[in-house]
């Protein structure tokens, strides 16, 4: 199974692919997708037309998604909004299984503390995928939520005990 993270962002789109073997995770690819028109609608159709490609070329069978956090600024999170929505209009028109991860949950997954930071939360997946060198910010927050999704996979589907 191939499970594609994704960290939305009106200007830099993160993403992180991994492939579950057996018991473990494996990683294939991971980046950004940066937009640069000067106008919000403009940046809207880069990341759109991007990430379609990305999908066609990667062929995941799962998107995960970063649920929005409505924090201070709405208009920031209705913007962010925009994003998520042309993520999950073509993760679902690849046929591809779609969920949705709160931040917090996701640290608390990965690291067992739900207010890690960034640099904590990067540190375990990068231990995790076995990843040497920097990557950036935004992919790692993409390949948290796809190494806690095959977590969640690669513990369902262990025998029990």
């Amino acid at each position: 199974m191939k499970i594609l993270g994704v960290d939305p962002g009106s200007r830099i789109t993160g993403y992180g692919l991994i492939e579950v073997k057996s018991s473990h995770l494996e990683l294939i690819e991971c980046g950004v997708l940066r937009a640069k028109g000067p106008r919000f609608e403009q940046r809207v159709s880069e990341i759109h037309l991007d990430f379609r490609s990305l999908i066609k070329e990667l062929q995941p069978s799962t998107v995960c998604v970063e649920r929005i956090f409505l924090g201070k600024n709405i208009d920031s999170a209705f913007k962010l909004g925009h994003i998520r929505g042309v993520i999950i209009s073509e993760a679902l028109q690849a046929s591809c299984e779609l969920f949705e991860y709160a931040a917090r949950e996701v640290k608390k997954g990965i690291t067992g503390y739900g207010q890690a930071d960034k640099g904590r939360v990067s540190e375990f997946v990068q231990k995790q995928l076995n990843i040497t060198g920097k990557i950036p910010e935004d992919a790692s927050d993409a390949l948290a939520l796809a190494v806690h999704h095959g977590q969640r996979r690669t513990a369902n589907l262990q025998p029990r005990l």
